[in-house]
């Protein structure tokens, strides 16, 4: 008895010595322990209305050693009058950030004056590519403040959009005629962005200097009033990927 306990005991160790640690976070920098989500679901489920369900939904793992770090966000659905169910934590894996730390495909594409740019000329300095289209009011909003991003830090690095509305269908010099952005427009990305799985829009993908992706976000930061952070603030967490991939303090 003695022997089978001391095997138990040693089993028990071992078990917890391989024992992984869940952290979460929002894709915004921060890392968020099991407890700290458990109080935020609460807080949203008392500030929604009884009329819609909460589903907190994981969408990317990252293992290191004895942690997994969980990419989280929330989805809101409208009950139609059925009953609210117990929250539960949802995975879905979002296709395109398999692509982190790994090689960004390649693209060849035309700017608004047919200008063919590749994947190939953007190494030697890291690059910021933000996906859109004319129709994603979310796009849209955000143009000015990435635009600042680059006349702050356009000396060094590469800011490009690719926008999957095609040139012989919108006029989009006109549609940007007065529209504050700056970056270099790429027209006819629709296949491209279907091939690395881009599901939704305005995506933001960070690349260094190799050609390795090494962070992809959603929208331009912002606070939680729902405004943009701006790019001094030490809050913004574009700005903190772009002084990493570039290594200026600026």
């Amino acid at each position: 008895m003695k022997i089978n306990l001391l095997v138990l005991l040693l089993l028990v160790t071992a078990l917890s010595s391989f024992a992984q640690r869940n952290l979460y976070t929002f894709n915004n920098g921060i890392l968020y322990t099991e407890e700290n989500v458990k109080a935020f679901i609460d807080t949203m489920q008392r500030n929604t209305p009884l009329t819609y369900q909460v589903t907190p939904i994981i969408y990317h793992k990252v293992i290191s050693k004895d942690t997994i770090v969980n990419f989280l966000t929330f989805s809101r659905a409208n009950l139609n009058g059925q009953p609210r169910k117990t929250v539960t934590l949802k995975y879905e894996q979002d296709s395109i950030f398999l692509l982190l730390n790994k090689k960004l495909p390649g693209f060849s594409l035309s700017d608004l004056n047919g200008a063919v740019t590749s994947s190939d000329e953007l190494q030697g300095k890291p690059t910021l590519i933000n996906f859109w289209n004319t129709q994603c009011k979310p796009c849209i909003a955000e143009m000015p403040q990435l635009s600042k991003l680059k006349d702050i830090y356009g000396a060094h690095m590469n800011f490009i959009s690719i926008t999957d509305d095609r040139v012989e269908e919108k006029d989009l010099v006109g549609f940007l005629k007065n529209k504050e952005f700056n970056f270099a427009v790429l027209a006819n990305g629709g296949e491209y962005a279907k091939s690395i799985h881009i599901s939704g829009l305005p995506r933001n993908i960070f690349v260094d200097k190799a050609g390795i992706v090494r962070y992809i976000q959603h929208n331009y930061p912002l606070d939680l009033q729902g405004k943009e952070i701006s790019p001094d603030s030490p809050d913004n967490y574009f700005t903190k990927i772009i002084k990493e991939l570039v290594g200026v303090s600026k």
